[in-house]
């Protein structure tokens, strides 16, 4: 039996709220209370139920913006090199690792990283 509109409006209101305290847990506190995984799957079910009933999406979602404001207490910083995002790292059809680098020098140290997707080595850009 089919859920009815009204029951998938009130889990995808549900789940913006919980994936909202999440990430102010995450972004603000700097105290997450739920794990990754499991923030990434109830966002995935997220954008599930929207992507399947356009009307219940809504301008606020977690869907629609990247993370939540940055804690105050974090020095800002301008990296030399952007920074890239892997997306969702999380997802069963994509396995990522990494080989991390030191390197010393010049009385510097440097750190790379290394990308391995499914036995692909890719250097970071």
């Amino acid at each position: 039996m089919p859920a009815s509109l009204s029951s998938l409006a009130a889990r995808a209101a549900e789940l913006r709220r919980v994936l909202e305290r999440a990430s102010y847990e995450y972004y603000v506190l700097d105290r997450p209370e739920i794990s990754d995984l499991e923030y990434d799957r109830m966002f995935r079910e997220l954008q599930e139920l929207e992507a399947q009933h356009e009307e219940l999406r809504t301008l606020d979602s977690p869907t629609q913006r990247v993370g939540a404001p940055p804690s105050g207490q974090l020095a800002k910083h301008t990296h030399l090199i952007p920074m890239i995002s892997l997306g969702n790292a999380f997802d069963d059809d994509f396995e990522v690792h990494f080989q991390w680098a030191s390197f010393v020098g010049a009385n510097t140290m440097s750190r790379m990283c290394r990308i391995i997707r499914r036995g692909v080595i890719s250097p970071n850009r």
